[in-house]
């Protein structure tokens, strides 16, 4: 199985991006997130303005992942300039 580690995929390119990951076979999907993502995602809380929260974060990753690796780490997270005002 494929494992790929994601943030920014709850919205615009993303989230298209995430669906397509989704789509593809034997595809396992972690993704950093605030709020809801989209289904069949293990969704794991993530705010990047906290760096308490970042490191609870690889925190969950790693325990999620067990043995496994990670085979693809995709950091697309941003911010809007327009959302920020």
């Amino acid at each position: 199985m494929r494992t790929i580690v994601m943030t920014g995929g709850t919205s615009g390119f993303g989230e298209l991006a995430a669906r397509q990951f989704l789509a593809a076979e034997d595809t396992r999907l972690l993704l950093g997130a605030r709020g809801s993502a989209p289904t069949d995602t293990e969704a794991l809380g993530l705010d990047l303005a906290s760096l308490t929260s970042v490191r609870s974060f690889a925190e969950a990753v790693i325990e999620r992942l067990g043995a496994s690796e990670i085979d693809a780490l995709v950091l697309n997270a941003g911010v809007n300039p327009a959302d920020a005002e």
